[in-house]
């Protein structure tokens, strides 16, 4: 066994996301702010004479199509170099959630890779590696500072300081929020999307109830209409007075429910909980 590098992988929200209903090259024109938060996955990649995928719990999908081996894959093209390690991925954070789970372990194995191979995360190559691997890959190469992106939400812009936000991550049971059905949906019925200066003006003033209050998805309708899990989320979410206000999470499944504190988000995990629903109390990076 060689050199281990251990690499933790955070969940992220979408404090803004506006979709376009203009596409490019079959992908929507999108714009969206993201932050890290407390709920993370840890990626261990260790040099050895064979290469290997390890997930805790098992993965739902194949190795091949694991978002985190493709990333290996690409990353040893793109650097032309032999694939000698073992990743191992200690998962806690929900698939089908728009928590970015897969896409932050994608990000882990690049940046973990760079510190093996001596390469810049934020080169160039490596960039190029996380784009082709989907729009949220980007962001978690800066390990989960808070991002405005562009183009098709993959194009780095501006960075910001970001007030601490407590919240409730809470998932209904039942199916997850497959990304292309909600915005398939989205495009049978396009929402506009709100105005993105006044959260850029919260974040520049570190005004964490205007954060909160300018917080916007415009997917949020076409998730709903997908996926009744999302619906039964902000519809108990609603009748909880400890709750500022809910925010869907990317495309869904899951819903961030913004709180005044750190208590109150933990209250409304555990009676999220107490239902038998997955919630975790969290908090922005």
């Amino acid at each position: 066994m060689g050199r281990l590098i251990r690499v933790t992988a955070p969940a992220k929200v979408n404090l803004y996301l506006g979709v376009s209903p203009r596409t490019e090259r079959g992908k929507h024109l999108a714009t969206s702010l993201m932050a890290g938060l407390s709920l993370h996955d840890t990626v261990t990649i260790q040099e050895t004479k064979e290469p290997s995928l390890t997930c805790t719990p098992d993965a739902p999908c194949p190795q091949a199509q694991n978002l985190a081996w493709r990333a290996a894959e690409a990353m040893a093209e793109t650097f032309r170099r032999r694939l000698k390690v073992s990743i191992v991925l200690d998962k806690r954070i929900p698939s089908e959630a728009g928590l970015g789970g897969g896409s932050s372990d994608a990000a882990a194995v690049i940046r973990g890779l760079c510190t093996l191979w001596g390469k810049d995360p934020l080169g160039p190559d490596a960039q190029e590696v996380a784009r082709s691997l989907g729009a949220d890959v980007p962001f978690f190469l800066t390990g989960g500072e808070t991002l405005l992106l562009g183009g098709y939400g993959d194009v780095p812009e501006r960075s910001f300081e970001c007030p601490e936000l407590a919240m409730a991550l809470v998932r209904a049971p039942g199916p997850g929020a497959p990304t292309k059905e909600c915005y398939r949906a989205f495009d049978e019925e396009p929402r506009q999307a709100a105005p993105l200066e006044p959260l850029v003006s919260a974040l520049e003033a570190l005004d964490a109830p205007a954060v909160i209050a300018a917080t916007a998805n415009n997917l949020t309708e076409a998730a709903e209409r997908c996926c009744p899990a999302v619906g039964e989320a902000f519809a108990w979410l609603a009748t909880q007075p400890r709750v500022v206000k809910p925010l869907l999470c990317g495309s869904g499944s899951c819903v961030a429910a913004l709180c005044a504190c750190d208590e109150d988000a933990a209250a409304v995990a555990a009676a999220a909980r107490s239902q038998g629903w997955w919630s975790e109390a969290v908090r922005t990076l």
